[in-house]
């Protein structure tokens, strides 16, 4: 399957960056993840339940991944994706060990989807990470 990555919007330019971009930039996140999360139910991401118009997220709660550092968390994504290539869409997100929780029953799932280049990426691999993910054993 081919991902498409969607183009950028003023607010996304670094060369734009300041509060009010920034602060932008925020809400766009937190309400693309709740849009995310709403339309596709994607089994890998944590739960969006509610967005107060982007300002407040009510997501599920997790459990921190302590057992990984952020090269262990890319490793896996890499591993776990159709290509090597993909996670790079936006490698901020796919790449930090803070952005992933276990929930409940001790799954890998992910805390901060909400940037639009991350969503294709989900939406092709979501399914795969979900499943394959195993705790390591510590020795």
């Amino acid at each position: 399957m081919k991902m498409s990555i969607p183009k950028l919007r003023f607010y996304e330019f670094n060369c734009f960056q300041n509060i009010a971009n920034l602060f932008l930039d925020g809400i766009m996140a937190n309400y693309q993840e709740r849009k995310f999360y709403r339309q596709t139910k994607n089994v890998f991401v944590m739960p969006t339940y509610f967005s107060l118009f982007g300002l407040i997220n009510i997501q599920e709660k997790g459990d921190s991944v302590s057992f990984w550092k952020d090269s262990d968390v890319k490793k896996y994504i890499i591993d776990n994706s159709q290509n090597e290539f993909q996670p790079f869409c936006d490698s901020h997100a796919l790449m930090d060990v803070n952005n992933f929780c276990l929930d409940r029953v001790g799954r890998l799932r992910m805390l901060d989807y909400g940037s639009r280049f991350v969503a294709p990426f989900l939406e092709i691999n979501g399914q795969a990470l979900y499943e394959n993910f195993r705790i390591p054993k510590t020795t």
